[in-house]
């Protein structure tokens, strides 16, 4: 797991001169909690969420035309698949689907949107566009795509600088940190 922020930032945040370190094993560890706290409090993938990475994620198809990607923002999407009880699997052509990059919402559609006059129901001017749907089923949706920041967003970084900073602060008291805590 990488740290959001690296022990350079951190020292020159907290204004800690490059060449002390004597406290950098602490820092290290504060980094590296911090990080890992902010990963689960925003719900991402505790070993690289927010860095750019390929993912493989398995969902389960709802019966609904659209899956919730658990990484943000998405750059690309490799292959979608539905995986059968059978053992066997069905990659989906890229036609087939569209995602929000920054919302992270996969869904199915319908690269030719027929479109039918629902004048059946008494309504001559609704319209019904037939949807593709993810199918119902447990773990069967295989999403492979590439998520994540590259560099990290400065407010991120400064989000977690801050949490580091109280960390340290906490522990002021029960580590020998020499330096000024504001």
């Amino acid at each position: 797991m990488a740290s959001l922020i690296t022990i350079a930032e951190y020292k020159t945040w907290a204004r800690i001169p490059s060449t002390d370190t004597s406290q950098d094993t602490l820092l290290t560890f504060l980094a590296d909690a911090v990080s890992k706290d902010m990963r689960r409090w925003c719900d991402r993938d505790e070993a690289n969420g927010f860095e750019l990475t390929s993912r493989t994620e398995q969902y389960d198809g709802s019966g609904e035309e659209t899956i919730q990607l658990a990484e943000l923002p998405v750059t690309s999407i490799t292959s979608v698949s539905i995986l059968y009880a059978d053992g066997s699997s069905e990659v989906l052509d890229s036609t087939t689907y569209r995602v929000d990059e920054r919302s992270g919402v996969l869904s199915r559609i319908d690269a030719r949107r027929a479109r039918y006059p629902v004048s059946y129901f008494g309504n001559v001017d609704a319209i019904f566009a037939a949807e593709p749907r993810f199918p119902s089923g447990f773990d069967n949706i295989e999403v492979v795509y590439t998520a994540g920041y590259n560099p990290i967003p400065a407010d991120i970084k400064m989000a977690a600088l801050r949490l580091d900073r109280k960390s340290t602060r906490l522990n002021s008291s029960h580590a020998n940190i020499s330096y000024a805590v504001f």
